[in-house]
Parts: structure tokens; sequence; C-alpha cells
């Protein structure tokens, strides 16, 4: 997480070596749930019924950073959604202080239902 206001919604495809062999969504989620960083606090932790991407299953969770006036850091909320569609892994991620990442939850959820990954966003 980074020092921004406001909000940030991605989508990353990482290589596939980085996940070294997994194909399951709860074993990229918990490994991402593992190495939640310092200052950064545990929200929800894996939940694998919620979402799917392009009919695939998700897993996701939701880490908090804390504000740190001494280091000039506002609170924010990180969702990380994984699913791995016709083999590949796609991270959605969004980003958001925290007074407004509930408004910007069903943004980000449409962009999920919209995503095909034959051709993207749709």
């Amino acid at each position: 997480m980074n020092n921004q206001t406001g909000a940030n919604l991605n989508i990353d495809i990482p290589n596939s070596a980085m996940v070294g062999g997994i194909t399951d969504p709860k074993e990229v989620s918990d490994i991402g749930v593992n190495a939640i960083a310092y200052g950064n606090s545990l929200f929800q932790g894996t939940e694998c019924t919620k979402y799917k991407i392009d009919g695939f299953n998700a897993c996701s969770y939701i880490s908090i950073r804390d504000a740190n006036a001494d280091l000039g850091l506002v609170a924010l909320v990180q969702m990380h959604v994984d699913s791995f569609v016709n083999g590949k892994l796609y991270v959605f991620t969004s980003t958001a202080n925290q007074d407004i990442f509930d408004n910007n939850l069903s943004i980000f959820e449409q962009m999920m239902n919209s995503f095909h990954a034959s051709g993207g966003i749709k």
C-alpha cells in the first residue's frame, strides 16, 4: 500500500513462475494474508464464496493500513481478489482511503463482474 489518497483499481496478471505451480486461488490469497506487511493489519481473512471472475472461483482478503501522521500516511483499505481463469492467475486489487472504500466497492465489483479473460473488460 502506498501513501495515496482517493481510490485505485488494478488488474494484475503475474508471471506464472511467481506462483510456483499453484492453481488454487485460496492458496494465493492465503499467501497474501500471511505476507501482510508491518504497519498493516488483516481486516478480513481469505473468503472464497462471494466472487467469481469470468465464471471461475475467486478468493479475497482485505487489509488495512492505519494512518500515521508522523510518516504522512493516510488510513487505507486494500482488497485483493485472486482467481485462475483458464489456468492464468488474475489479481484484482482495490485500494482506497478508509472513508471512501465502501462507496467504491460496488465499482470494483462491477469491474470484476464485467471482466472476460478473452477480451478484457466489457
